[in-house]
């Protein structure tokens, strides 16, 4: 039985849902395989509307340097597929997906055109 898929040609982008607390939003997503968390949202996104943060972590950016971001927990939805549990950190100026969330799917990158997600 084959599983579900989607396909992007957004290419490296993915279409998300994302969930906080009373926080709701829809956008694309880069999908950043050297990045081990679940899901960067951009620090203009939440502007301290949602309170204290679940906890905060410091994060090794791609320069080298060691920054501290607050992490809220909530969901990621890949949209169309599946919906996974993820601590989403505050930080930089894009929705970058992180493998905690991609290492559960069989992920395709298709010569720099496109992007194929199964379960």
């Amino acid at each position: 039985m084959a599983g579900r898929q989607i396909t992007s040609t957004s290419y490296p982008n993915l279409y998300i849902r994302v969930k906080v607390r009373g926080y709701k939003a829809e956008d694309v997503a880069i999908v950043d395989t050297g990045f081990t968390g679940h899901l960067a949202i951009p620090q203009s996104i939440f502007n301290g509307n949602l309170g204290l943060p679940d906890s905060r972590v410091y994060i090794e950016i791609a320069n080298g340097d060691k920054v501290s971001a607050p992490v809220y927990f909530g969901i990621v939805e890949l949209v169309g597929l599946a919906s996974i549990p993820s601590a989403i950190i505050v930080l930089g100026n894009n929705y970058l997906l992180g493998r905690s969330v991609i290492d559960h799917f069989k992920i395709t990158f298709d010569h720099g055109k496109r992007i194929v997600v199964e379960i």
